[in-house]
């Protein structure tokens, strides 16, 4: 039966009663003795929370660090499979006090991922929490921790959601250290479960192009990483999405040699497919020779354009002299089946005067 301390505690804690909890755990006289443990925090609420992780999952800040001092348990681990300090990084607040950043959840906690602190506040964009953790634990440790399921990391987390101040606090901590240092150059080249997606293809794939210059500035080798899975670059998933400023970052570290890379899967034909005119004209002007490479059904940037129905692409892929054919198919004839009259008369058009 749970003590009636634990049931104040529980209570005051719910309430959002910093004062009177304090007064009630840190304010004992001496003849009462130290608290004991299960007597003070024994307390949970319907869902089987302890104090410490309501206050933690609440925002109660105050109610934590009251509880903190009287000495509540940071390491216990709640039913869903949290501790406190995992609780505490989703709701953007400071748990030191002993807490595990590498606690996992457990295993058998169905479909609940085994996320670390870190990587929790760099999902979540606490970049002041990302600081603390990398101040007050292994950082090595940390960044080397990968998700059950997909198999992220921090930098995973940071770059698919754009959180560069995340990132870079990350990576000047790993950057202070050599064990930092490789261990970060280790997790940046780690692929994701399935697709094999490093840090840098989920922030090109994004448009997060202050995560891309981060990266680079860390090892501009990573510019000429593919995928495992679908062989893309970084530069090819920004242009396939049409990410203008991401693509832009990219080409300027281009210095592996990509147009070496298997022609299905040039920048040019993902930004043609995308419809996204100003980064087909980036691309061109930074590598002209892709304007007439074929893929392996022989499209071309243009033809892949109108095979998408993307005029504003094809407009100034057919202006830059792309050729008005892909193997034995006429591109006019291409929009036409295609049920796009207006491409396939501008193309008649335009083709009509830069091929006579």
């Amino acid at each position: 039966m749970v003590e009636p301390l634990a049931d104040r505690v529980l209570a005051l804690t719910l309430a959002d009663e910093p004062g009177q909890l304090a007064a009630l755990l840190l304010d004992r006289p001496r003849w009462e003795g130290p608290l004991d443990v299960e007597a003070a925090f024994g307390g949970r609420t319907p869902e089987g929370a302890a104090p410490l992780h309501a206050a933690a999952v609440g925002g109660r800040s105050a109610c934590l660090a009251a509880l903190l001092a009287a000495g509540a348990p940071s390491a216990r681990v709640e039913p869903s499979g949290h501790t406190a300090l995992h609780l505490a990084c989703q709701g953007g607040q400071q748990l030191r006090r002993g807490a595990d950043p590498m606690r996992r959840r457990p295993t058998e906690a169905a479909g609940v991922l085994a996320n670390a602190a870190l990587y929790e506040c760099c999902l979540l964009g606490r970049d002041a929490l990302c600081r603390a953790l990398c101040e007050g634990y292994d950082v090595a440790a940390q960044v080397g921790y990968k998700t059950r399921g997909q198999g992220h990391n921090c930098f995973h987390a940071a770059c698919d959601r754009g959180h560069a101040r995340c990132l870079q606090a990350v990576l000047a901590a790993c950057g202070a250290s050599s064990d930092g240092t490789r261990a970060a150059a280790r997790a940046l080249i780690s692929g994701a479960d399935g697709d094999g997606a490093c840090p840098i293809h989920l922030a090109a794939h994004s448009g997060a192009a202050a995560c891309v210059r981060l990266l680079l500035a860390f090892d501009a080798g990573l510019e000429g990483l593919r995928m495992n899975a679908a062989h893309q670059t970084p530069l090819y998933l920004a242009c396939a999405r049409g990410h203008l400023e991401t693509a832009e970052v990219l080409l300027g570290y281009d210095a592996s040699g990509e147009a070496a890379e298997a022609p299905e899967f040039t920048p040019l034909h993902a930004a043609a497919a995308s419809g996204a005119a100003d980064v087909c004209a980036l691309v061109l002007a930074a590598r002209p020779e892709l304007l007439r490479v074929e893929d392996p059904d022989h499209r071309t940037p243009l033809a892949t354009a109108v095979s998408h129905g993307k005029l504003e692409s094809a407009r100034l892929l057919a202006i830059a002299g792309a050729a008005p054919r892909y193997g034995a198919v006429d591109l006019v004839d291409e929009a036409h089946a295609r049920n796009l009259p207006a491409l396939a008369a501008w193309l008649r058009d335009i083709l009509s005067l830069i091929h006579i």
